[in-house]
């Protein structure tokens, strides 16, 4: 633990509870509740800071791995076997729940099928196929990035901001009640390599800028964002909430995101306690965001058969649901963590006996 980040580990608890925070959006009306009120608007504060759970997740990535000489070889592939062990062990978990405890339709072959795809939760785990791809081809781009200079590192992560974050020009500007799209977005889905270039560029040069002025800074772009996606939004005709300035791909949200990043990636904890505490949920974030589907199956039904009467008054319901589905993903973390320790010792003491 010496020579761990503390100052990562927060950051990647706050993406984990960022995921589970920003999820509560899809299961309510907030896409379709015109943004007119001030409890609206809030609710899409809320919602775009939380935006920010992805970007950060692979600018963790980008600083731990970006700046190691990664051998193209057996070691490096290897590392992603017990990824995709807790990916399928879980999956399998929610296929039997989703047949048999929810009655989602389709056949048990069916679902068992969608584990090897990563779609057991329809579509919710896009995020693991993206890592696994991300994780399979760093020794290949560390190449790329530790054989550049500094300005052309610098000119390189220009580039790709520009071709994987204009999503408000792309998506479209306001025009007689339409949006206009003036950009292409073919790049669009690479923008995880913009972000774990930037995480590199981070870890390897430090830039040096003082807290006040990035929190000043950090502030004015949320209002900045937060001011264009509502005058955005209500220009419109329906006036929903438009997603096209705080997409994960947004410049806006990378800039917040990397803001966020580097206010908090070189903090010391220097409580033991909280830092092991801190520590801990950091190494089950993977758990955490695999298991969190489910519990929010469970979660927000209840939550909404008793207690919504409409998206604007249903706000105060994030500050409840948001925690209890961490805490409840963070437990049903900790037991799969239990068993596969015991399976482990079982599993050895099997081989011992041989």
């Amino acid at each position: 633990m010496e020579n761990r980040k503390t100052g990562i580990d927060i950051i990647k608890v706050l993406a984990s509870i960022s995921v589970v925070g920003v999820h509560f959006f899809l299961y309510t009306q907030y896409y379709e509740t015109p943004l007119t009120n001030t409890v609206m608007i809030i609710q899409s504060i809320l919602r775009n800071f939380f935006m920010i759970c992805i970007p950060l997740f692979v600018l963790v990535t980008g600083y731990l791995m970006g700046t190691k000489k990664i051998e193209i070889e057996k070691k490096h592939y290897k590392k992603v076997i017990p990824i995709l062990i807790t990916v399928f062990f879980i999956s399998f978990i929610v296929v039997i729940l989703r047949r048999y405890y929810f009655k989602d339709p389709g056949s048990l072959l069916s679902r068992l099928a969608s584990i090897v795809s990563f779609n057991a939760a329809v579509n919710f785990y896009w995020y693991i196929e993206m890592y696994l791809g991300l994780f399979l081809i760093i020794p290949f781009i560390n190449i790329l990035y530790q054989n550049i200079n500094k300005k052309n590192k610098q000119y390189l992560i220009i580039i790709l901001l520009i071709l994987t974050h204009n999503s408000f020009l792309t998506a479209g500007i306001p025009f007689r009640n339409k949006l206009l799209v003036v950009l292409g977005d073919y790049w669009f889905d690479f923008y995880p390599i913009t972000f774990y270039f930037i995480g590199a560029y981070i870890a390897e040069f430090k830039p040096k800028i003082k807290k006040s002025i990035l929190l000043l800074a950090g502030l004015l772009v949320m209002a900045i964002t937060n001011l264009l996606h509502i005058f955005i939004s209500y220009s419109l005709e329906t006036k929903l909430p438009v997603n096209s300035v705080v997409k994960h791909n947004s410049l806006l949200i990378a800039v917040i995101s990397v803001i966020v990043f580097l206010l908090l990636y070189d903090l010391i904890i220097k409580n033991k306690k909280i830092e092991k505490i801190v520590v801990k949920l950091s190494n089950l974030t993977l758990e955490i965001y695999l298991f969190s589907y489910i519990i929010e199956r469970l979660v927000y039904p209840y939550f909404i058969e008793n207690y919504f009467v409409n998206q604007s008054k249903f706000t105060i319901y994030i500050l409840l649901t948001t925690p209890i589905i961490y805490i409840l993903s963070v437990i049903a973390s900790l037991l799969k963590e239990f068993i596969f320790k015991i399976g482990t010792q079982i599993f050895n003491k099997l081989l011992k006996n041989k």
